[in-house]
């Protein structure tokens, strides 16, 4: 299928001559080592048959077609490494002309030598490019229908792209939107009535089944998959049905509307008996986009969240929270915009580099109002807040760091680097532009004034572990000792990493941001978050109706936190060790408990029923102890025979329980039914006391060769009736 691409040949790779040379012989070349993988990119996914914008630095040359593979070319007038593509002209320019519009990656104006158009912007290349500079359309290069998922012809697909979730699912699945339209249309003009909603932390974006109007859970008929690329309705097993059904749907519409259809009315009486059918009607963020359902996908994009994960260990916390940052906080092949990247580049940098930064870019010597007017100390003025003492910011770093034989500069504490000097009209210069420390700053100042670069993910969320020692200077900000070359010790202020991302999310206010705290009930809260335990809250951040701001003690800055900052946590309820959660910390936070899934465990491996015996043990841990200390599905995910489950039961499950009951191995033993896992030393006391047994306890011991026998691990669960599992089917829904 053919693909759109973005080739630009830059001045300073491609002097002029060498792109005459390249136009006299109509090649498309890139050098195999381009950065992020652009140069591979251009070896490996262009097809014969695609479509390239050409352009030269910024500027649209023509619009080309490729006609040839990778190309063996001799005496080429460029150095190793450099590959080639032969090409047809479609539309080429008198002369070179300037892009003027909006910057993306595909555009020229940004920096990037190659780089793929997204199907989904295909609209925006014909409106932005083609129908502007070229006088052509999609259609005049063979393009047919657009599928896109902004284009308006997929109306049944438009009506469930209220969620943010749904959104995420068809940009990163490469979903067939004509067969996903078509599939949608079917299923909600059934007879059946079902209503399309999405479930919190499910794999699938959209799932089907029935709930009330106002409701946010509802019980689940079926759901859409993408495996292998291929789109599949999946009607999962559950509610007593025998067995699964996936439909694998085709480019061939008809056939997919017949085995719907045929799926459908065969299990008609199925689905209205477990009330999955019958009320119709699309739910209201569905209908009208009104962002009233509750789940976490919709939540975080329209509002900041504060949210702990709490459960036992191995219910998919972590998990759940490398899903949902992949989902919500990643963007992948693209660039950030040049302000935001920008702010993130300067954030962390000192006076003293930034001021070093402008005078390498300045062509002659500056005044101090030439450096405080720059682009970058305007910008690192407001990432800091500050809006007084702004020259007097500037002449404390540059005559803190200037040469010790100047003539003009006689301030007497100087720190090392020393590179400044002033002349007597008061204008400041880097003596010795070639000092060795300055070939680090003119990489800096290239890589600022090159731009963003296009990135294989963007990540926009930072990740931390709380931990007993953990404390404010590394959340917030602190003091840092820093060493110059003569062992000389300052100190810095150095900030943490709430107020780090907090930066970003300023400069950014379009995009959600994220940090993530794991374990957070291990830290001390009070000492971690100090004054900024009021900050967090949701009608306290910046530009809300009861915004607060804060001094930071070590800085002396103004702070508040973004409303486009979400913090989300997990928590292990199994840990009795730790003192309980700061209950201002927890009047603050949202609670979601994740529990044991035993729909995700199998139910039949060598013979055993892996979820009825994981169901069982933790019915008795919860009535022995408490639901606190129940088993986690994962420790059984990857269970596929005996000998895998025998190892999961010596080595977590034997220990955990052992921790748990304090070595009590008469509730262990009623844990398992007793079903020979721990059995009784006989004659021990006779043995090893003799007669003196008046107080001694009764000795156990873990017979391994037990575990290798089926029948043991049936008797866990044997003698309880079916009945009593409904709920390991009836209480994944309610989770």
């Amino acid at each position: 299928m053919m693909k759109i691409w973005k080739l630009s040949h830059g001045y300073n790779d491609i002097p002029k001559e060498l792109s005459d040379w390249l136009d006299e012989h109509n090649y498309l070349s890139l050098h195999e080592s381009t950065k992020k993988s652009q140069g591979q990119h251009f070896i490996n996914q262009v097809d014969i048959g695609d479509i390239v914008s050409l352009s030269r630095s910024g500027d649209l040359k023509a619009l080309v077609k490729v006609t040839s593979d990778i190309l063996p070319i001799e005496n080429a007038p460029f150095t190793e490494g450099w590959v080639f593509r032969q090409y047809e002209i479609i539309h080429e320019l008198p002369s070179l002309k300037p892009y003027h519009g909006d910057k993306k990656g595909w555009t020229p104006n940004y920096n990037g030598t190659f780089f793929k158009v997204p199907k989904g912007e295909w609209q925006e290349f014909e409106e932005w490019i083609l129908k502007k500079y070229y006088d052509c359309s999609l259609k005049d290069l063979g393009v047919t229908q657009i599928d896109s998922k902004n284009s308006s012809q997929f109306q049944w697909v438009e009506k469930c792209r209220a969620t943010q979730a749904f959104d995420n699912f068809l940009k990163k699945k490469a979903v067939n939107f004509t067969v996903l339209d078509d599939a949608i249309r079917v299923i909600s003009q059934s007879n059946l009535n079902f209503d399309f909603y999405h479930v919190d932390h499910v794999e699938s974006a959209l799932r089907f089944g029935n709930r009330q109007l106002d409701s946010t859970r509802g019980k689940v008929a079926g759901q859409f998959e993408v495996y292998k690329g291929r789109l599949i309705v999946w009607f999962p097993e559950r509610y007593g049905r025998e067995e699964g059904v996936a439909i694998e749907l085709t480019d061939d519409l008809e056939s997919n509307e017949a085995q719907l259809n045929a799926e459908l009315v065969s299990n008609e009486a199925f689905f209205k008996e477990n009330d999955l059918a019958g009320n119709k009607h699309l739910p209201r963020d569905y209908n009208n986009g009104d962002p009233t359902n509750s789940d976490l996908a919709t939540h975080m994009t329209t509002t900041s969240t504060n949210l702990i994960y709490y459960g036992p260990p191995g219910t998919g916390k972590t998990f759940t929270l490398q899903k949902i940052l992949k989902e919500q906080y990643t963007e992948n092949s693209t660039s950030e915009e040049l302000g935001v990247w920008l702010n993130n580049k300067l954030s962390d940098l000192s006076w003293f580099e930034i001021i070093t930064l402008i005078l390498l870019d300045a062509d002659n010597d500056l005044s101090v109002s030439d450096i405080v007017n720059h682009e970058y100390f305007i910008k690192k003025l407001a990432l800091n807040g500050r809006t007084a003492n702004i020259r007097q910011t500037a002449w404390a770093a540059l005559q803190t760091h200037a040469i010790q034989d100047s003539k003009t500069v006689k301030y007497a504490k100087r720190i090392e680097p020393l590179i400044f000097d002033k002349d007597t009209d008061s204008k400041w210069t880097i003596v010795d532009k070639e000092h060795e420390l300055i070939v680090g700053f003119r990489e800096q100042l290239n890589e600022l004034k090159a731009g963003p670069p296009v990135e294989d993910e963007i990540k926009r969320f930072e990740f931390v572990t709380f931990h007993q020692s953990y404390g404010y200077e590394e959340f917030i900000e602190g003091l840092r000792p820093v060493t110059n070359d003569d062992g000389d010790i300052s100190y810095v202020v150095k900030p943490g990493i709430l107020k780090r991302l907090c930066k970003r999310a300023e400069a950014d206010s379009k995009h959600q941001y994220a940090l993530v705290i794991d374990e957070i009930n291990r830290g001390n809260i009070s000492k971690i978050f100090g004054e900024l335990i009021s900050l967090i809250e949701i009608d306290k951040r910046a530009g809300k109706e009861h915004s607060l701001t804060v001094t930071l003690p070590y800085s002396n800055l103004p702070f508040s936190v973004p409303s486009n900052l979400d913090i989300i946590g997990t928590m292990n309820t199994a840990d009795r060790s730790l003192t309980h959660i700061d209950i201002a910390l927890r009047r603050r936070f949202e609670f979601k408990e994740l529990r044991t899934d035993y729909s995700l465990l199998s139910d039949n491996v060598d013979g055993i029923n892996l979820r009825k015996l994981l169901f069982t043990i933790n019915k008795r841990i919860e009535l022995l102890l408490d639901r606190e200390h129940i088993i986690g599905h994962a420790l059984l995910m990857k269970v596929s025979n005996l000998a895998d489950l025998k190892q999961v039961f010596i080595t977590n499950i034997m220990p955990l329980l052992e921790e748990y009951f304090f070595e009590d191995w008469d509730k262990i033993k009623q844990v398992f039914n007793g079903n020979g896992f721990v059995s009784e030393l006989k004659d021990a006391h006779t043995t090893w006391l003799g007669d003196s047994d008046e107080y001694a306890a009764k000795s156990y011991f873990v017979d391994s060769k037990a575990f290798d026998e089926i029948e043991n691990y049936t008797a866990v669960y044997q003698g309880i009736d079916d009945k009593n599992f409904v709920e390991l089917f009836s209480e994944q829904e309610q989770n």
